[in-house]
């Protein structure tokens, strides 16, 4: 059951966060419900902006609370996510890491280990792109600044309905994103708890297993050919046991 030499150089191939990004959380399964939700709520947010009798400006400025709200929600919450984070690194400590690597899940062609460990970068990924969106809009979206200047050149330019329109859109992208980081949080929530259950019973299940084993060692007779040994042990089939959230 020991991992070979491509299973090991699996584990270290990727090099920066974008290669976690391309090469593991993209082939991870997701719930197309999710995305119909953050669309829904960037198309209600453009819908009220749009509805109201604000101005451009004032939707830009609610835009700028919005998004200095948010990085402090987004920043307080990561912190706290990756202090959750050695739940997981308990796993590269324990016997149960060679199964791990071994066995593939079904739907992303991952072994579990990734898998797991791709659950997690999930969420860091997406709430660390949240907190560059947002430092940009702190950064350029002040008021007289850049983003003030390109709504004044679009008003100019198309009319002042079209530059509440641009202003609507940048609000509900900001709004949407808040929603989106959201329902990335209550998925991580629920990841941790089924990671946890995950590794308790396949830990349960691997150490009946060596039980087994060496009960079976110690009643071989003399001569008798020994039973498997670790390197041959057969597979387990886990590919129903671990049920993660999208």
């Amino acid at each position: 059951m020991n991992p070979t030499r491509d299973e090991l150089d699996e584990l270290t191939k990727e090099d920066t966060l974008l290669d976690v990004y391309r090469l593991v959380v993209r082939r991870l399964p997701r719930r197309p419900i999710y995305r119909w939700i953050v669309v829904g709520a960037y198309l209600l947010i453009v819908v009220a902006a749009l509805s109201s009798s604000t101005t451009a400006g004032e939707i830009a400025s609610r835009t700028r609370e919005w998004a200095l709200t948010f990085f402090n929600f987004a920043a307080t919450v990561l912190c706290i996510l990756l202090a959750g984070f050695p739940i997981f690194a308990t796993i590269a400590t324990s016997e149960l890491v060679r199964p791990l690597v071994k066995i593939p899940e079904e739907k992303s062609g991952l072994s579990y280990l990734k898998y797991i460990a791709g659950r997690f970068m999930h969420v860091f990924i997406w709430y660390v792109l949240f907190l560059f969106v947002y430092a940009a809009v702190a950064l350029f979206g002040w008021y007289g600044g850049p983003c003030t200047a390109l709504g004044h050149l679009l008003a100019w330019l198309f009319g002042e309905d079209v530059a509440r329109f641009a202003t609507a859109m940048g609000l509900a992208f900001v709004g949407a994103f808040f929603v989106h980081l959201l329902i990335v949080l209550q998925s991580f929530i629920f990841n941790v708890y089924a990671s946890f259950m995950f590794i308790a019973q396949a830990n349960l299940e691997y150490a009946e297993w060596k039980r087994a084993e060496e009960l079976a060692k110690s009643r071989t007779p003399s001569g008798a050919q020994p039973p498997p040994s670790d390197e041959e042990a057969p597979e387990e089939d886990v590919s129903s046991r671990g049920h993660f959230q999208a």
